[in-house]
């Protein structure tokens, strides 16, 4: 234990000065490090009923992320088949450039969503990001219900891209801020399950206006778009009037008291348990830098860097040219029109099924083996993709077809188990607590930047000028394979630690779990 006179306590430092001193602010953490590093913490409580709730609810954010994904290829091809004169102008032409701005515009949006999330997540926190961006995201989807030309079309995609990055940003942080660690790793799952709930959803509306035995209206792709509005309301409902504050942003803001009963009512009755994990939030938030100019630390960088790095490659697998083409290139590979989106539903189910799936193994086999090997079989499964795709590029036999379509479900059921939920949950639980809202701002605009790269060159890489059908595949699996060796290097294993122990991961530049900072905050408060 440490000496009543030598004591540091959080709620009366000897100094102001010693606050602005990071010398200091090291020795103190090497003091407590050194005083608790045989010390246990309290056994975990169970998970309490309205933390499931809670979950629930934020993570529907992830669905209306996915929506998007899904729903405008098919929107696109109505648009251009029946109403492009009228929105596009009548000299317009439809073409592969076309297509894929309008396919990915809203990742424009996304980008700068999630590039400045960080600001309304520290100064409003995580719940109410979430409320402002159900109403951006409502706005957006009504200008595009009623846009009366391209630009307008545009202006609302890019505006639903704002809310969908705001989303994407702010949702696994605030799930995880607001889980136990010992099942951290499904509840934040729970965001990418419903993302693919969301993509789900979006292959059955497109099979609704798109794939009835009646032709579809000139409207229709109007009606695709305009799904959205329902869910998001109900969001920001849910999200004004019945979900807490963040425990870990309240503590950042030294508001002890209300983190404290936040934490109460999801821990349930065991005081002695939320004042252990208050007290590791309180620790954590006593570094001199916080936000931006924190980044610039060699930890916080390495952690940053990390996570952009994990972040880019979620895209450049090329997952979201399959979520947002998923049609076309069932029709590449021999089927017709009308069975590519009922198949797009096939993926559909797949891909919540498999992550599903990943939610019950994530705290089990851990987050590392399952992101290497759902990688490595993604890989292999777009090789046999691509060979089929160039080997049979015109009236492909039936088995071909099937062969085609059983390595796309097999490359989707692939990424559900590894990329898909592994990526946002490792960035939500990465990034130390000064610096999440700015480091989650980063890694999400990231994704979302090549999210665009990749959903704007996928139709001008597949042409027969560029990569070609089955090029373009060859492309993603050598991607897989060789962000395999990055993993396996610099991303640690986060699998049962608490959010505040994960920053000593870096902080320390080993795996080695180091004492709990949480029991480091009771020392140094006893």
């Amino acid at each position: 234990m440490i000496d009543s006179e030598d004591r540091l306590g959080f709620d009366g430092l000897s100094s102001e000065r010693f606050l602005d001193s990071e010398a200091a602010s090291v020795i103190l953490r090497e003091a407590a490090d050194k005083a608790v590093e045989d010390a246990e913490p309290p056994p975990e409580p169970p998970l309490q009923p309205m933390v499931f709730i809670y979950v629930v609810l934020v993570a529907m954010g992830g669905a209306l992320f996915g929506l998007e994904i899904s729903n405008i290829s098919t929107a696109h091809e109505l648009l251009c088949n029946h109403d492009f004169a009228s929105v596009c102008g009548p000299k317009a032409k439809s073409t592969a450039f076309f297509q894929g701005l309008v396919t990915s515009c809203i990742t424009i949006g996304a980008f700068f969503g999630t590039a400045t999330s960080g600001i309304p997540q520290e100064r409003l926190g995580r719940k109410f990001t979430l409320v402002v961006a159900s109403v951006i995201y409502i706005v957006g989807v009504v200008i595009e219900i009623v846009s009366p030309s391209y630009a307008i079309l545009v202006t609302g995609r890019i505006l639903v891209g704002i809310g969908v990055g705001w989303f994407a940003a702010t949702v696994p942080m605030y799930i995880a801020e607001l889980s136990p660690s010992s099942i951290r790793g499904r509840l934040v799952t729970a965001n990418q399950l419903n993302i693919c709930i969301g993509i789900l959803l979006g292959y059955v509306v497109n099979w609704g206006f798109a794939g009835g035995a009646s032709p579809p209206s000139a409207t229709a792709w109007r009606w695709i778009l305009g799904v959205g509005v329902a869910p998001a309301a109900v969001l920001f409902f849910a999200f004004l009037l019945v979900t807490p504050r963040s425990p870990r942003w309240l503590a950042k803001q030294h508001r002890h008291e209300e983190a404290r009963q936040v934490l109460l009512s999801l821990r349930g009755d065991y005081p002695a348990f939320v004042e252990w994990e208050l007290q590791g939030m309180i620790s954590a938030t006593t570094e001199s830098a916080s936000g931006w100019a924190k980044l610039r630390e060699p930890a916080a960088m390495r952690t940053v860097l990390v996570g952009i790095a994990i972040s880019v490659i979620q895209q450049i697998v090329g997952v979201n040219s399959v979520n947002g083409y998923a049609p076309q290139i069932l029709v590449s590979a021999g089927f017709s029109g009308k069975s590519s989106l009922t198949l797009s539903i096939v993926i559909g189910v797949v891909k919540v099924g498999f992550v599903a799936v990943a939610l019950g193994l994530m705290d089990c086999l851990g987050r590392k083996t399952l992101l290497i090997g759902g990688t490595v079989v993604m890989g292999a499964s777009m090789i046999v993709l691509g060979v089929l795709l160039d080997k049979y590029s015109s009236d492909p036999p039936t088995s071909v077809a099937w062969g085609s379509a059983s390595m796309l479900f097999l490359a989707m059921a692939s990424f559900e188990l590894g990329q898909g939920p592994v990526v946002w949950l490792l960035m939500s639980e990465i990034f130390p607590l000064n610096i999440r809202g700015a480091a989650m701002s980063l890694g999400s605009a990231s994704n979302f930047l090549f999210n665009f790269i990749v959903m704007l060159t996928f139709p001008l890489l597949k042409s027969p000028h560029a990569l070609g059908e089955g090029g373009v595949f060859y492309l993603y699996s050598g991607i897989c394979f060789a962000s395999c060796v990055f993993i396996g290097v610099f991303v640690p294993e986060t699998r049962g630690r608490t959010l505040e122990d994960i920053e000593q991961v870096f902080r320390r530049g080993t795996d080695r779990k180091p004492a709990s900072s949480a029991a480091v905050g009771l020392a140094l408060n006893q």
